[in-house]
């Protein structure tokens, strides 16, 4: 296997360039949208992409069914094409150069230029996909347009790639799929990872007003008081899903007034924000020097019997577990303040045993960022297989 590699990387770079425009190997072919208004042409058997379909965190998205379905009569008063299985499916207008390989026969909308390799012998379907991914900065180049930029057929057409031979193009990429196998293996540790406490019915419970004391944000006109020597602002923004501060984009203000700081150890609970869905997110303080908050968060200070991470783990717990619903006062923008959450429940074991199911989570949590790393590696490493055949 290393010979076999070390051949391909002697050669990278030297393999002959072929247009995509060339007929010997390739048909691009566009899509078309079926009349909406003619309820005939819709919700038929035939699979009919849109860039719903290709998810913007795949290299590759592989199509085995769409969203949306036509029916032959939608499929033939259209402009729309039914391509065979093993099509390239590039999106080309506003989104441009996601990528799908079909798995079954599709059609598209006009938001595409698709690519049917009509010699087989001459080039593999999904090495063709992986080169194109690199071509996509070329494609926004070559795109024209007013509101929407689209690349044309015309100039489509013009794009080329490296051919290699059909053994060659097996070897990279057989070497590109062991990469995305890794990816595909870490992305769904990190994707079904939820931090969950077990709770145990024997543990003591409290109401939440019980065991913290609560304090406000502030409320300022950001714009007007934004000052580079001031105070950094936490906002709802700062606070990622899954309940971390980023400070990467953090704001920094004249209050003009005396405010109180975080300390080491609070949290800040999300309670008032347009999707009810974000009602409850969650950030622990963990960082150092002096900071102040927004009064769309509210301000959670535990008492001495509770653990800050272990009440941190729990409120976005619950939240997970849509448990703050049944106290929601208003469905438009999920009213939810300091007087409900005084009123939710929680379990409150002894000091050790949270300090242990806290650790026990932390050495989950730290397993999860090293599978977000490795997907980080084996992306470059794509990455960088795919500049290496292009010669780079």
């Amino acid at each position: 296997v290393g010979e076999r590699y070390a051949k391909t990387t002697e050669r990278s770079g030297t393999f002959p360039l072929v247009s995509l425009g060339d007929t010997s190997i390739f048909r691009i072919e566009s899509g078309g949208t079926p009349d909406t208004k003619i309820a005939d042409y819709w919700d038929g058997n035939i699979c009919w992409a849109t860039l719903i379909d290709l998810p913007a965190d795949n290299t590759i998205t592989y199509l085995f069914d769409t969203e949306r379905h036509i029916t032959e009569a939608g499929l033939y008063g259209s402009s729309a094409k039914l391509l065979p299985a093993d099509s390239v499916l590039v999106s080309s207008r506003a989104t441009i150069g996601r990528i799908a390989i079909t798995r079954c026969e599709t059609a598209t909308n006009q938001g595409f230029k698709n690519i049917i390799i009509t010699d087989k012998s001459r080039a593999l379907t999904k090495y063709v996909a992986f080169m194109l991914t690199k071509l996509v900065p070329k494609m926004i180049a070559l795109s024209a347009g007013g509101t929407f930029k689209e690349i044309s057929k015309t100039n489509f057409s013009t794009l080329q790639i490296p051919l290699p031979p059909l053994t060659v193009q097996e070897e990279i990429v057989a070497e590109i799929e062991g990469y995305q196998k890794i990816i595909d293996g870490a992305r769904q540790i990190v994707e079904n990872y939820k931090p969950t406490i077990k709770i145990d019915p024997a543990w003591d419970t409290a109401k939440v007003g019980d065991v913290v004391d609560f304090f406000s944000g502030v409320t300022l006109s950001v714009g007007e008081c934004l000052d580079p020597n001031g105070l950094p602002l936490i906002t709802i923004a700062d606070v990622t899903e899954d309940g971390y501060l980023n400070t990467s984009n953090i704001r920094r203000v004249n209050p003009g007034r005396n405010v109180n700081c975080l300390q080491h150890g609070d949290l800040l609970f999300n309670w008032r924000n347009g999707s009810k869905d974000l009602v409850g997110k969650t950030a622990l303080f963990d960082l150092t020097g002096e900071y102040i908050f927004a009064s769309f968060l509210l301000g959670i200070r535990p008492h001495s019997n509770v653990n800050s991470t272990f009440l941190w783990l729990l409120l976005n717990q619950y939240r997970v577990e849509k448990r703050y619903m049944q106290f929601m006062r208003q469905n438009v923008n999920g009213l939810f303040n300091r007087d409900e959450l005084k009123e939710v429940v929680i379990p409150v074991p002894p000091l050790d045993v949270q300090q242990s199911v806290c650790c026990a989570i932390e050495e989950e949590m730290a397993i999860v960022d090293q599978n977000k790393r490795l997907i980080e590696i084996f992306q470059q490493k794509i990455k960088d297989k795919i500049a290496e055949v292009w010669g780079e």
